[in-house]
């Protein structure tokens, strides 16, 4: 079994530990939100901050899911980046189709 990564020691405590979950909960969602306005800004009006900003967060998930996949785990990070990725586009899809933005 290979050893934890950085990140992943830095997550367990919060995703173990039944204490801290709504802390959990509450950084997840700004991270969710955070990566949900940069895909609705990039889609509705595309400009040099937003594309910026997606670029950035898009290129450090990949080096971390990119890391796992050479490591051939799915680890506490790649889980979370995935999960976050995904809700991220469903809200995203939803503002879209909604017309809230």
């Amino acid at each position: 079994m290979p050893a934890e990564t950085l990140p992943d020691r830095a997550l367990a405590p919060f995703v173990r530990d039944r204490g801290l979950w709504p802390v959990t909960l509450v950084l997840f969602a700004h991270a969710v939100l955070g990566v949900a306005l940069s895909l609705v800004e990039v889609w509705r009006a595309p400009n040099g901050w937003s594309l910026t900003a997606l670029s950035l967060v898009g290129a450090g998930s990949v080096a971390s899911f990119g890391h796992d996949l050479v490591e051939r785990r799915f680890g506490v990070t790649s889980r979370a980046l995935a999960l976050c990725w995904a809700l991220a586009a469903l809200a995203a899809w939803g503002v879209a189709r909604s017309g809230l933005y």
